[in-house]
């Protein structure tokens, strides 16, 4: 029957070009467009706005583009059915509104945006079912943090899946041209706004109560984030309904939606931590030792601040103590902007902040240098946690004008601390470890795994032996017996739970947070790095 029908539609290839050139445009006009504006333009500006803590590399970027084209072509397969079952009456769509009338005409976009939210609420927890998730939805959930390149990013069953939804609607009521369009593009709109990956609500939106039912794009991210939460598409009636909202959906918007900008100053600090923002007694506290600077747009470490009491003039200054991410220095790493004595000198060691004096809880009346322009700003410092300060500077005429930065300070010991285990295969993190120097070994313990729906909740080690065997994994002593060996940390054995295998192996730093582990089996070797966890 399908063949009869094909061969009795004239120009058959012409309407499915059109209409897969047209489910192409659907897709690519809004996510271009929300990239190209708010990934690239406004990057900086709204770089308080980005709702997770890293932007995705160009290879999740281009993986989640390559999806999306898999799913226009399977989009546009189901349209030229359903253009296919209009000639032949399965699909009843008319072009004269007074067929049905003009409250018809409204009220039947409303149907099609609910039916769609429900349809789309229940199939999204069908696909999250352990034993559909691994072989379809997964390709969806590798975009971890998701880019507006990922509102088509499905596997080919779940393209089919979700494009089903308007041949069922149009098969239950008639849908006038127009309304259909609108539909498409509401639907399209609303897709990217999920995967923007920015939150630009107001802070008040989840107050106005005939708004506030809305799906965020901070409800969808953190779908992406946890998994098993946020399931709605356009609402979250179904979710508050079946109870899987996550507890914390409101605090996490309020917290981002709040986050402040500095004014429209042209200050360029070094770097931008973005953090809550928290105010607690400073009585006794100092700003001296060594603070971690974060790059804005990233969110990625950027360098190291010592900070040093003079006790000539009871002031505090500082010194750029490493550059982790010179995004901007060149290859030489030199003030070239600066002025006076600091002309052409080298970043590392530059005395980058001095004079600031202690007024009550801030430290004030000091100077900041911007190594990329070589401005100098007058600046304050204040704590907003233990391990936390606040960076002010000023600018513009009579410094009415102002940025405030967050620094961290930098903890731990070298290699000691907690680090975050990537998986080879999906470059997701998969796992906490904490790094231990006990009586100059270097020991390792596993905190915290994340793992996929389909691998259940509490592992064992099946494939361990001895004392190991079948004994929980977080928590377990993974490797030991590593010593230092001048830059590196070697002669020491590493466990892999997965398969109970015992490796040789060796360790060591590639800057400041990055860790390189080497494991050996015999002549062959693998290696992988690890990322330095980052509280939020």
């Amino acid at each position: 029957m399908i063949k009869s029908i094909v061969m009795e539609t004239p120009g058959f290839l012409e309407i499915y070009g059109k209409i897969l050139l047209s489910d192409f445009l659907r897709y690519f006009i809004p996510a271009s467009i929300a990239f190209i504006s708010v990934w690239m333009i406004l990057k900086k500006k709204l770089a308080h706005k980005f709702i997770q803590k890293i932007r995705p590399d160009n290879k999740k970027l281009w993986f989640e583009f390559r999806y999306s084209m898999s799913t226009v072509l399977i989009f546009a397969s189901v349209g030229l059915c359903i253009y296919l079952g209009k000639d032949h009456g399965i699909f009843h769509i008319y072009g004269n509104i007074n067929e049905f009338g003009w409250i018809y005409f409204v009220c039947s976009l409303g149907f099609m945006v609910i039916f769609h939210d429900a349809y789309f609420y229940w199939t999204h927890r069908w696909m999250h079912h352990p034993k559909i998730f691994r072989h379809v939805h997964l390709v969806h959930h590798l975009s971890t943090n998701p880019s507006p390149w990922a509102a088509y990013s499905f596997h080919p069953i779940e393209a089919f899946v979700q494009a089903m939804v308007l041949p069922i609607i149009l098969f239950i009521i008639p849908a006038h041209n127009i309304i259909i369009f609108v539909f498409l593009i509401y639907m399209i709109t609303r897709n990217v706004w999920g995967h923007l990956g920015y939150e630009l609500l107001p802070k008040k939106f989840l107050k106005i109560k005939w708004l506030n039912f809305h799906t965020t794009t901070t409800h969808h991210s953190m779908h992406h984030q946890y998994s098993k939460c946020n399931y709605g598409l356009y609402f979250t009636w179904w979710d508050n309904w079946m109870k899987t909202t996550h507890k914390k959906y409101e605090e996490s918007f309020e917290e981002v939606a709040s986050r402040k900008s500095g004014r429209s100053c042209k200050i360029k600090c070094l770097v931008i931590l973005l953090s809550t923002l928290v105010s607690i007694d400073v009585i006794g506290q100092s700003p001296t030792g060594k603070w971690m600077t974060f790059n804005e747009a990233t969110g990625m470490p950027l360098s190291v601040i010592s900070i040093r009491e003079n006790l000539t003039n009871q002031t505090f200054e500082g010194v750029i103590d490493s550059v982790i991410v010179p995004d901007y220095v060149g290859e030489k790493g030199r003030c070239t902007f600066c002025t006076g004595d600091k002309k052409n000198k080298p970043l590392i060691g530059l005395e980058f902040l001095w004079n600031f004096k202690l007024d009550g809880k801030s430290w004030v009346d000091g100077k900041i240098i911007d190594p990329e322009s070589g401005t100098i700003y007058d600046s304050k410092i204040w704590f907003a946690n233990d391990d936390s300060i606040y960076v002010r500077g000023y600018g513009g005429i009579f410094n009415l004008f102002y940025r405030t930065q967050i620094w961290q300070r930098k903890t731990g010991n070298g290699i000691a601390g907690i680090w975050e285990t990537i998986d080879d295969r999906f470059h997701l993190v998969k796992s906490e470890v904490e790094l231990k120097v006990i009586q100059n070994e270097l020991k390792g313990f596993i905190r915290k795994i994340f793992l996929m729906p389909y691998e259940g909740n509490y592992p064992i080690c099946t494939e361990c032996e001895g004392d190991l065997k079948n004994k929980p994994i977080v928590g377990m002593e993974f490797m030991s017996g590593f010593v230092s060996h001048e830059n590196e940390w070697v002669d020491g054995k590493i466990l892999d739970p997965g398969n109970g295998n015992v490796y040789s192996g060796k360790f060591w730093l590639k800057g400041e947070n990055t860790l390189v582990i080497r494991g050996y089996w015999g002549p062959f070797f693998r290696t992988q790095e690890w990322k330095r966890f980052e509280s939020p």
